[in-house]
């Protein structure tokens, strides 16, 4: 089984600031661990630890599930499962 792999670019960088993975097979448990920041800037973008997890146990749902570009904010969240 894969990872679930969360990325967070700030200020256009091509290096993310922060990088999660986390097994699948350990996402339900292990989602409480996503550092505070990440969580923080996932949250506010709309996006759900959570649902992350129900998508996680789709089999069909692999690869690069979204990517949020904000201008506003100059972050990038990519999310995928590999």
């Amino acid at each position: 089984m894969g990872n679930l792999k969360i990325e967070i670019f700030v200020d256009g960088a091509l290096q993310p600031l922060t990088t999660v993975k986390i097994p699948i097979s350990n996402l339900e448990f292990a989602k409480n661990l996503v550092p505070l920041e990440a969580r923080s800037i996932l949250e506010d973008s709309g996006i759900s630890i959570d649902e992350i997890v129900r998508i996680s146990k789709i089999s069909e749902a692999w690869d690069r599930l979204i990517e949020v570009d904000d201008s506003a904010t100059k972050k990038r969240i990519v999310i995928s499962l590999e």
